[in-house]
């Protein structure tokens, strides 16, 4: 198992490069359809938008009616980046 948060910051760029290359996953695309259904539950009702930040690997879920949150996502798959994110909502 890795652990990211033991990972250099240049080992953790090259597996997510290698991760988004081998599973050719659109992170933003991904957190931008997230997005559209977690709008339409109570708990993501007051969600704007998500972004995903490539530099930091993190997602950045932005809300209408309280302040940023941001989402450690470095690593991830695209199915580990919708578990993430869901369990910050």
């Amino acid at each position: 198992m890795i652990e990211a948060d033991k990972m250099t910051a240049e080992e953790r760029e090259k597996l997510t490069r290698e991760i988004e290359r081998k599973t050719d996953e659109d992170k933003q695309a991904i957190c931008t359809a997230l997005c559209a259904a977690l709008q339409l539950t109570r708990a993501g009702g007051s969600i704007e938008y998500i972004e995903y930040d490539r530099d930091k690997e993190v997602a950045i879920v932005h809300y209408s009616d309280r302040l940023p949150v941001e989402v450690n996502v470095a690593c991830d798959s695209g199915r580990a980046l919708i578990y993430d994110i869901i369990c910050e909502v």
